[in-house]
C-alpha cells in the first residue's frame, strides 16, 4: 500500500535499527530496503504469491559482518522460510520500497558525506544510486506520484524537500535525478515525525506529526503536503502515553489509511490506531520498549493488519475488525514495506 520510515546517518554505529511504516531518517544502523515485483502494488511483500504479506527477517552474522535475509511464508503460517542470501553488512541502513525487481538492498554513508543506495535486482545485477547527504532526513516507502514505484525523499534541515521518483533508473553518473523540489517550514523537519499516508486519494501524501500546544495543552498536529508542496493541517490526539517513536499508515482500502502512532516509555510500547480526523480506532500496549512493529496484509481483505514482535510470538491483529492471531517468532530482525 504505502509507507516509510526515518532515521539519520551517524558516522559510526554498528547497532541495528529497523525502520517502520513511516519515513526512514537514516541513522547509520540497519534500515531495511525491501521491494517486490513491479506487477504487485507498491509495497506489497507477497513472496509466495498467495495474496498475503510474508515476513522478511534479517539475521546479522556478527563474525562475518554480513546480513543474511530470509522470508517466512504466509502460505505455511510463517513456519517455512526461503533463504534470500546475504545482502549488505553490519552498519548499513536497509531501506524499504518497491525498487524495480528487488527484494532487498541497503544505503551506506560515503566518505564524502553523501549517501549511496544499492539494490540487487531480480537478475542479480547490482544497481546504485547516490541521493542525499548525512545531514538530511531520508524518507522511503511512499508513492507520491502513483506510478507504482517507491519514491526516495530527502529533507534538509532548512526545510527543502527533494524527491527522486525512480532513483535507480532515472539518474546521471550514478546520481539520482530529482523530479520535484519544494520548501516547507523547517520546524516540521526538525521537530516532526515524518511519514506517508493516503487520504481519499490514489496518491500518497508526505506528512509530519508535531507535538504542539492547543488551548494550553499539548496535542499532535499533522501537516500534509502533496507533490505541489500544498499544505494542509489538522489536530490529532496521536499517542497519549510515552514518547512518540513513529507514525505509520494502516490501509483501510485502496485510497484511505488509518494512522498508527507508536510510542514507548522505559517499560512499555504503546500502539494507538486513529482515523485521519483523530478519532480512536484501537489502543493497545505491550511490555518492553522498542518492540518492532510491522504492517501488511497478513489476515483479511478488510484492510491491513498490525504485527508486533514479542519475545516468542508475533501478535497480528486488524485494528478495525479486531481479528487477532499469534504465530511463532522465528527470530531475526523483521521488516515490512515500511521499515
Amino acid at each position: 500500500m504505502n509507507r516509510a520510515t526515518s532515521r539519520k546517518f551517524g558516522r559510526q554505529s554498528a547497532s541495528i535499527l529497523v525502520l517502520s511504516r513511516k519515513v526512514f531518517i537514516l541513522v547509520f544502523s540497519l534500515l531495511l530496503l525491501i521491494s517486490h515485483s513491479p506487477a504487485l502494488e507498491a509495497q506489497e511483500l507477497d513472496y509466495d504469491g498467495d495474496g498475503r504479506s510474508d515476513i522478511f527477517s534479517v539475521f546479522p552474522e556478527a563474525a562475518a559482518g554480513k546480513l543474511s535475509w530470509f522470508v517466512f511464508l504466509s502460505s505455511s503460517n510463517y513456519q517455512d522460510s526461503v533463504d534470500l542470501g546475504t545482502v549488505g553488512k553490519l552498519g548499513d541502513n536497509l531501506i524499504p520500497g518497491s525498487w524495480p525487481g528487488s527484494f532487498n538492498g541497503f544505503a551506506r554513508l560515503k566518505e564524502d558525506a553523501s549517501i549511496v543506495w544499492r539494490i540487487n535486482d531480480s537478475e542479480g545485477n547490482a544497481l546504485r544510486s547516490d541521493f542525499g547527504t548525512e545531514n538530511d532526513t531520508l524518507l522511503s516507502g511512499g508513492d507520491l506520484n502513483s506510478d507504482g514505484i517507491i519514491d526516495a525523499v530527502s529533507m534538509s534541515r532548512n526545510g527543502l524537500i527533494s524527491i527522486a521518483s525512480d532513483p535507480f533508473r532515472l539518474q546521471e553518473n550514478d546520481q539520482a535525478i530529482i523530479s520535484t523540489q519544494f520548501s516547507i517550514p523547517k520546524a516540521n523537519v526538525r521537530k516532526g515525525v515524518p511519514f506517508f499516508y493516503k487520504n481519499n486519494s490514489a496518491q500518497d501524501l508526505l506528512a509530519f506529526a508535531r507535538l504542539q500546544k492547543r488551548k494550553g495543552k499539548k496535542q499532535y498536529r499533522v501537516y500534509t503536503y502533496d507533490l505541489g508542496g500544498n499544505q494542509s493541517r489538522r489536530w490529532s490526539k496521536g499517542s497519549r502515553k510515552g514518547k512518540l517513536r513513529e507514525v505509520s499508515p494502516v490501509a483501510t482500502g485502496p485510497t484511505t489509511d488509518n494512522l498508527l502512532f507508536v510510542s514507548q516509555n522505559k517499560k512499555r510500547t504503546f500502539l494507538y490506531t486513529r482515523r485521519v480526523n483523530g478519532k480512536s480506532v484501537d489502543t493497545r500496549q505491550y511490555s518492553g520498549r522498542g518492540r518492532i512493529v510491522l504492517i501488511g496484509d497478513y489476515l483479511t481483505d478488510a484492510g491491513e493488519e498490525i504485527a508486533i514482535q514479542l519475545d516468542s510470538v508475533y501478535v497480528i491483529y486488524n485494528p478495525v475488525t479486531k481479528t487477532e492471531i499469534q504465530i511463532t517468532n522465528q527470530g531475526g530482525i523483521p521488516a515490512d514495506h515500511i521499515n
